[in-house]
């Protein structure tokens, strides 16, 4: 929160969207370049832990070549869509992130020992010395460039990180080696995750690369600057359904109605804890913007406004996900991502050339609601769960 105030002021809000609008490629191509492997690997490392090695090498060999091919591949891209030199190069510079993400590997291995304190330690200290590193080059006046490079350098002191753990976990590091078989494995049993996970981080990212080619980079630093402070309070719905649904599960056991009485409380927990948030930034981030922004981020209070009750869905779809899970139903959940990051990037092409940042926020907001209620609405094994959602806003 500090450093976006402090960064979006600094730039001001057409530099500021500059450096979005590259992190936002940076973000969508590395992600490709992860691969899918994330659950696949841990269950792995978990059930064949006298191969370990083998599958670290291989995941980590796979997703360096993968990091390398979006990088080149995001290079290309950015080079024949956008004309400016500049913001080529700060897309470029931001994008060698996707290089540096391999070693994310790591803490899949951690994961699979249940011992992520490793992981943290090493994160906690890439986000100490990124934070550092970015006070510096705003005090000694640096261009947006810099800061480009910073969000790189973030996921390079990671990756330094997550190596030097696990060298002193398990001294291991230097033989590791790539598995042909693993790697052919881990692929075959990944892909469709790779596709979905995909398709989330278009829906996620898509906005700030349109607002760049259909409005300009003012509108991406407005609508960046209101979209880190919509997304501040992602973080409650997961904590909530993390330590609400093992007691709904254990319900789901042993009487059906306790089962839907306690799916229906965390339903309007979430809800409402959702809409308690909403209704102050409402009325509030105008001020907000007024006080804390210069006059370059105008129209960012009504992006906000806006954009915050997205959180609705968003707290609604970490409990819908959890229940798709014990469900069963889970590969279902592609399904509604696709359909509303179709419904999400067709109303950017209506919205954003007249309305600009609202205009992507107001897309967000209805694309949101169409993954979390409408879609799943239309196949009648989901359609328990939209109903329930709706109930939850009127306390039934």
């Amino acid at each position: 929160v500090v450093m976006t105030f402090w960064l979006a002021n600094y730039l001001g809000a057409e530099e500021f969207g500059a450096l979005n609008y590259a992190i936002a490629y940076a973000t969508l191509f590395g992600f490709a370049g992860t691969l899918g492997f994330e659950q696949t690997v841990v269950r792995r490392l978990v059930e064949n832990p006298d191969e370990r090695d083998d599958i670290v090498g291989a995941t980590l060999g796979s997703r360096l070549l993968g990091g390398l091919l979006m990088f080149l591949t995001l290079a290309t891209v950015v080079y024949f869509a956008d004309d400016d030199a500049t913001t080529r190069l700060v897309v470029i510079v931001a994008g060698v992130a996707t290089v540096f993400q391999s070693f994310e590997t790591i803490d899949l291995y951690f994961q699979a020992l249940v011992q992520s304190r490793y992981s943290v330690v090493a994160k906690n200290v890439a986000y100490a010395s990124a934070f550092a590193l970015r006070v510096g080059l705003i005090v000694a006046e640096a261009p947006t460039l810099a800061f480009a490079a910073a969000f790189a350098a973030e996921f390079g002191f990671m990756a330094i990180g997550w190596a030097t753990a696990y060298q002193k976990r398990t001294g291991a590091l230097l033989r590791l080696r790539f598995s042909r078989r693993w790697a052919t494995r881990l692929f075959a049993e990944s892909w469709p995750l790779l596709i979905a996970n995909v398709a989330i981080v278009v829906y996620m990212n898509i906005d700030q690369i349109m607002l760049k080619h259909l409005a300009d980079e003012r509108a991406v630093g407005v609508y960046s600057a209101a979209v880190r402070f919509a997304q501040l309070w992602y973080f409650i719905p997961t904590a909530l359904v993390n330590s609400a649904f093992p007691s709904v599960i254990q319900a789901r056991k042993e009487d059906p109605a306790l089962y839907r009485r306690r799916l229906s409380r965390l339903y309007s927990t979430l809800s409402w804890t959702a809409i308690a948030v909403a209704i102050p930034f409402t009325f509030l981030s105008d001020p907000l913007f007024a006080t804390f922004f210069d006059d370059s981020y105008a129209g960012a209070g009504a992006a906000l406004a806006t954009h915050i009750w997205a959180g609705v869905f968003v707290f609604q779809g970490v409990a819908r996900g959890a229940w798709l899970v014990a469900e069963g139903l889970q590969r279902y959940a592609s399904i509604f991502t696709f359909a509303a990051s179709a419904v999400n990037v067709g109303l950017n092409f209506y919205l954003i050339p007249e309305h600009g940042a609202v205009g992507a926020a107001i897309a967000t907001v209805v694309s949101y609601g169409a993954s979390v209620l409408v879609f799943p609405y239309l196949i009648p094994k989901t359609r328990p769960s939209s109903v329930q959602l709706v109930k939850s806003l009127f306390f039934k």
